[in-house]
């Protein structure tokens, strides 16, 4: 189930907002209503929201999440949101792109980006703290808030600095 931030101060703070496993496209067209500048998306599968693609500002390419952020993050030259969430349908989260994304988030040259993890009780069942670990690693002033919409904490945010958000479940 996708989750996404509802709080418009998050798109007044960064323009771009990158999402690594688009499904439905829920989490991309509310990114765009809150009004970040651009939205890119990606997914393995063809987009199934042919919707979004009426939005100007919004772009989808049909790719695996680890050649899309790549691409995007060698020209990249401010702050941004990224939401990852790309992953196959199974439970086995140490074969999932998350840790080659996250490398490659933590490596770019901006070390302050804004990071959304979906489907973190999943991971965090398998590897306890080991994203936390992972992000800290990078960057020491990293803040982290779970956010819980079932029994377990669904969504882990990494934010640079302390930030007013707040999270909605979408269905």
């Amino acid at each position: 189930m996708p989750t996404l931030f509802k709080n418009k101060l998050l798109s007044q703070k960064y323009d771009l907002y990158f999402e690594t496993g688009t499904a439905g496209g829920r989490s991309s067209k509310i990114a765009l209503n809150l009004g970040f500048k651009k939205v890119f998306s990606c997914d393995i599968v063809k987009l199934k929201n042919k919707h979004l693609l009426d939005y100007e500002n919004f772009f989808y390419e049909n790719s695996d999440s680890v050649s899309f952020l790549k691409k995007h993050l060698k020209n990249l030259n401010q702050e941004s949101v990224f939401f990852l969430d790309a992953h196959p349908n199974d439970f086995q989260p140490k074969d999932w792109p998350i840790w080659d994304e996250l490398g490659l988030i933590l490596d770019h040259h901006i070390k302050n980006h804004f990071i959304i993890i979906d489907d973190y009780d999943i991971i965090s069942s398998k590897f306890p703290k080991k994203l936390e670990t992972i992000i800290s690693n990078s960057n020491k002033g990293y803040n982290f808030i779970g956010y819980s919409f079932n029994r377990f904490i669904d969504v882990l945010v990494a934010e640079p600095e302390p930030f007013i958000h707040d999270f909605i479940k979408v269905r």
